[in-house]
């Protein structure tokens, strides 16, 4: 018996470490990639910000990564310099400059940077049958949780709350916005009919700032380069070429958010979404926008009041949206898709735009309007009974 405690002792110690390595060779790798593009881990965080966002100002990206307007400006030189972006006027303001990525420049010279990693990460995983995959992930889902709740420890004399939870009164607000202004990943977001406050937040790994204003809960993270040139597929697993995937699994921020269901809200996420999950059952949406598209993400609509307008970015991925049963929905794909389904419909490549109107979308009161930009993937609507 002895000896066996013995070997367990001695593989908690091991797996511990390893655990530990993995972390931190993940920051490494970073740094490796930022060494072999000639440029600062500082430099390649902003550049995959730009990379997500499309074009914004340096001011813009100064909040987002909580970097002075000073040193942002020396970021921006030294990308343009590099070639990576370039600055131009604002076309929607002339009086404003934008940074915008050099098209295709990025994913040429970083792309190739992965492909070993990737090769090698397909060998690893060609070792594991399903059963041990999806164990691994078991564990995965388990230390992210623990993780989550030793944070809420730590901050047990946090002043947002005496139970460790982030959160802010309700009051007299009539109405609130939840803001992710830096884009969400492993996050779940649901309405709470128990909850008195405005809301209440628990995020694991690198927590995130949260402000209140007026109503507005906005969440920023300290953001982190999260590229995804390409993507392997291994027997029925399909595995992203991304460095969170390959080396950093165990530095995630895994968030839970939690509304109050006794006012109406908006949701917006900017800079793209991934890995989430937002049910809003039982809760007034007056409207969802996710800015930058979304990946691997399930979304449960509550009955509408009015027009909702649920509205996501180009490259829709793996997303899966359910609707209350008999809503009027309009559905609009803009710029392609390839494999809908709609309730019972399947399209595989739609080239140009698709437009999908319910019975008595038009007359109806209150309806879904779901809008879709282009190059849409393994699309689901369909609809639940609530």
């Amino acid at each position: 018996m002895s000896s066996i405690l013995a070997d367990r002792d001695r593989l908690l110690i091991e797996l511990d470490r390893e655990m530990r390595r993995v972390s931190s060779q993940s920051v490494m790798f970073s740094q490796a990639v930022a060494e072999r593009l000639g440029i600062n881990p500082t430099d390649l965080e902003c550049l995959g910000i730009i990379g997500e966002t499309g074009a914004l100002t340096a001011g813009q990206l100064a909040e987002l990564t909580g970097l002075t307007t000073g040193a942002i400006t020396g970021v921006i030189d030294r990308l343009e310099k590099a070639g990576y972006v370039r600055r131009a006027q604002d076309p929607g303001d002339r009086r404003r400059v934008i940074v915008q990525p050099v098209e295709n420049v990025a994913e040429q010279r970083i792309a190739p940077l992965f492909s070993s990693i990737g090769d090698a990460m397909a060998a690893i995983v060609s070792r594991y049958s399903n059963e041990e995959l999806a164990f691994i992930i078991d564990f995965a889902t388990a230390m992210n949780h623990m993780t989550l709740e030793e944070t809420a420890k730590l901050r047990g004399n946090d002043e947002s709350g005496s139970d460790s939870e982030l959160r802010a009164p309700l009051g007299d607000l009539t109405r609130g916005k939840l803001v992710f202004a830096t884009g969400a990943s492993d996050v779940t977001i649901h309405g709470d009919a128990a909850l008195t406050d405005l809301y209440r937040a628990l995020f694991d790994g690198n927590p995130p700032n949260i402000q209140v204003q007026d109503g507005v809960v906005t969440v920023k993270h300290q953001h982190r380069p999260h590229f995804e040139w390409s993507s392997r597929s291994f027997g029925d697993l399909k595995v992203n070429v991304s460095l969170p995937w390959q080396l950093g699994w165990l530095m995630r921020t895994v968030g839970n958010v939690s509304l109050n269901t006794t006012i109406p809200w908006q949701i917006e996420i900017r800079a793209g979404a991934s890995h989430f999950s937002v049910d809003l059952t039982g809760m007034q949406l007056e409207s969802l926008r996710v800015k930058g598209g979304a990946s691997q993400a399930t979304i449960t609509l509550p009955h509408p009041v009015g027009t909702m307008p649920i509205t996501i970015g180009t490259g829709a991925s793996q997303v899966t949206i359910h609707r209350p049963a008999g809503v009027p929905t309009r559905v609009h794909v803009h710029k392609g898709a390839n494999q809908v389904n709609l309730d019972a419909q399947y399209f595989g490549a739609i080239g140009g735009e698709m437009h999908w109107e319910g019975p008595d979308y038009e007359s109806a009161s209150d309806r879904i309007d779901i809008s879709i930009s282009g190059g849409a993937s393994h699309l689901v609507i369909d609809t639940t009974e609530q």
